[in-house]
């Protein structure tokens, strides 16, 4: 920013002008050329105060826009601490959210298991009371299907009562596994 010409003192003052004398002529009047070289001064002067106070002007402008500038930068930044706020408050959320989805597939693995044992004794009872009883295979199998479906449609209730706790936001990815499963049970 270029920075006014300054004077600390003008060359010519208010009291300059009004205490200024002028050489008299011979016939009246003042001369000539001494008023005129005057005049020049104050043109001179006029012009360099008139040159300063343009450049005061632009710069004081420049400063106003730079203020207006800094103040929308100013509002930005509070917009943007306003939506920092909002998105660690989201964040927490998502993460407790996270949370219990985990805590709830943990529980959902834990009831499988329980249930995969649940089948293994089944089947473990069923192959030794096929032995003990010498039925027909086509029995023991009609016995170990029979057991099998009772224990599929048992783990797909569960699996509905599970979904049921389930947070809203992970219902439909679920739900689609869950309509899977139904469709192979029953298929």
């Amino acid at each position: 920013m270029p920075k006014p010409k300054s004077r600390k003192v003008p060359a010519i003052t208010p009291i300059d002008i009004k205490n200024r004398q002028f050489k008299g002529k011979l016939f009246g009047g003042y001369d000539k050329e001494d008023v005129r070289t005057f005049l020049e001064q104050v043109a001179n002067e006029l012009n360099n105060l008139i040159q300063i106070n343009k450049e005061l002007e632009a710069q004081l402008t420049q400063m106003r826009v730079k203020l207006l500038e800094s103040e929308e930068l100013k509002t930005d930044y509070e917009k943007l601490q306003d939506r920092m706020l909002i998105m660690e408050g989201e964040l927490d959320a998502y993460k407790k959210e996270n949370e219990a989805l985990k805590s709830r597939i943990q529980e959902l693995e834990a009831e499988l298991e329980n249930l995969r044992k649940e089948l293994e004794e089944k089947e473990e009872a069923l192959s030794s009371l096929s032995q003990e009883q010498k039925e027909s295979p086509d029995e023991i199998i009609d016995l170990a299907v029979s057991a099998a479906e009772k224990i599929k449609f048992k783990a797909l209730e569960e699996l509905e009562n599970a979904f049921k706790t389930l947070p809203p936001s992970f219902k439909p990815m679920v739900s689609e596994i869950i309509d899977k499963i139904r469709r192979q049970i029953e298929g």
